[in-house]
This record gives structure tokens, C-alpha cells and sequence, in this order.
């Protein structure tokens, strides 16, 4: 399933948390609150996502939500907001992402009376910065991933996961590939499109600046093991009365359709 929305309303008071934040204890950074008398976290249907996440917040008398708490919930989510162990807290794009879903909240509570103003208008999120380092496994992980390889062989996504490995090319640039951008001959692919989401539903976009449009030389192995899948795609098809044409996805459903990237 995909990230759900998620967004947050209190009873009388708002405290509202937003989108993708799937990593953060919400439970105890409610309770954790000096101000929260009472609060609760619950998944509630949504046609949209298949599932949002409502809070219901009931602040101690004499308490109301300040810009303060609002600075100070986004430095608790920077410093401790994961939840796997690894320490620290999401990106600060992530935590602003999370304010604003909350000052829209805030927002729909004073266009209907609920409140008097949008605190979170007053509010400093952290200001997202932009990260241009390249990210590269090292030999052993990719030495161990290799492995892992050989131990899925058989599964039907094995050699996207190798080409994606040995190329370092994206997740929805991998299943945009077609077989007509790949020359196995000549060892390289062009990668010019992704397949993305929109409201859950598969398409095919153009990548989005000149430079993702790339040329990018294949090793031995993983041209050997595109041939390999190649014969196997040729044989699902023949299985149901159809042929692989060179417009059809390099990794397609067994019916030639797009693959949902969150499969």
C-alpha cells in the first residue's frame, strides 16, 4: 500500500499532522505535550488513500495552542521523529511538509468558527534545503545485495532490481523503460521516461529536466541478464496468444501493461 495521507483535528483545538510522516510516534509525541490532556490516533477510511490518520486532541484548561509549540514540535520531529532506531528525525522538507498540512487544518478550523486564528501562520518551519550529494553504495553492498540477487533469481522483478543496481537509475525510470531504449548489442539504454503515479493510477511521463535524459553504458552481466529476461517475457507472451513489441515496457505485467511502481 502507498504512504497514506495522513492529517490530524482536535476537538475544540486543532493539532493536525500531515502527509508521509509515516516514521513518527504520534502517539507519544501527543501525550508527551505539557498542554494535551487527552489524545488519540486512529486510521480511518479514505477513498483517496485507502487509509488516513485522524488525531483527536482535548488540551488541559487553560492551554492553547501557541506558535511555540508548533516551533517546538517541528525541532522534536528534526532530532528524534524516526521510528526505527536509526536516531534523528526526517528531512526538513518532510517537517515543513507536515506544518503546512497543519496550517491548512488550522486554517479550515477559522473559516468555520472553530478558531479565532491560524497560529501556524506565525510559526518558523525549518526551511528545506536542497541535498546534491550522490549517494553510492559501497563495494560490500553492493557485493551483498549481488547475493541477494542470486537468492531471488527466480522472482519475476530480479533483473529490474540488478539493472537498477548496476545503473543507479530510478525506480519509474526503470519501469518506463521500453525495449526499444535498450541495445543489448551495443551494451546501453536511454532513459527519456518514468512511469509515475497519479491518484494511484499508472501513466508514463517524459523525465523532467535535459540532464535526466541520459545515455548510460550496460556491464556484461547486466546485458546477459536483460537477454534472459527478454526470452522469458517472449515466452509469457506466447503463453497468451501475444508477442513483446519494442513499444512495450522492458519490465511489464505478464499482460504487457505498465508495472505500478509500489509493486
Amino acid at each position: 500500500m502507498a504512504a497514506p495521507k495522513q492529517r490530524g483535528v482536535a476537538g475544540g483545538q486543532a493539532l493536525g499532522f500531515g502527509l508521509g510522516l509515516r516514521t513518527v510516534h504520534y502517539d507519544e509525541i501527543l501525550h508527551g505535550h505539557p498542554a494535551v490532556s487527552e489524545a488519540q490516533v486512529i486510521g480511518v477510511p479514505s477513498e483517496r488513500y485507502g487509509e488516513e490518520v485522524m488525531a483527536w486532541v482535548r488540551l488541559k484548561p487553560g492551554h492553547a495552542l501557541t506558535p511555540d509549540d508548533l516551533d517546538g514540535l517541528c525541532d522534536q520531529l528534526l532530532t528524534s521523529g524516526r521510528r526505527n532506531g536509526a536516531g534523528g528525525g526526517p528531512s526538513p522538507k518532510m517537517v515543513r511538509n507536515a506544518h503546512n498540512m497543519l496550517r491548512r487544518a488550522l486554517a479550515d478550523a477559522c473559516r468555520k468558527g472553530t478558531l479565532q486564528r491560524n497560529v501556524a501562520t506565525l510559526a518558523d518551519p525549518p526551511k528545506p534545503g536542497r541535498d546534491t550529494a550522490m549517494r553510492v553504495w559501497t563495494a560490500e553492498q553492493l557485493r551483498q545485495f549481488r547475493q541477494f540477487l542470486t537468492e531471488i533469481a527466480e522472482h519475476w522483478m530480479a533483473a529490474a532490481l540488478d539493472l537498477t543496481a548496476h545503473t543507479g537509475i530510478r525506480r519509474g525510470e526503470v519501469l518506463g523503460l521500453t525495449w526499444r531504449d535498450v541495445d543489448l548489442d551495443n551494451a546501453r539504454l536511454s532513459v527519456h521516461q518514468a512511469v509515475i503515479t497519479v491518484e494511484y493510477q499508472v501513466t508514463v511521463a517524459d523525465v523532467k529536466t535535459g540532464t535526466a535524459r541520459r545515455t548510460i553504458d550496460l556491464n556484461e552481466r547486466t546485458v546477459e541478464v536483460l537477454r534472459a529476461w527478454r526470452i522469458e517475457r517472449e515466452r509469457e507472451a506466447k503463453l497468451i496468444g501475444t508477442t513483446v513489441s519494442e513499444e512495450e515496457t522492458v519490465f511489464a505485467r505478464p499482460d504487457g501493461g505498465l508495472t505500478h511502481p509500489d509493486h
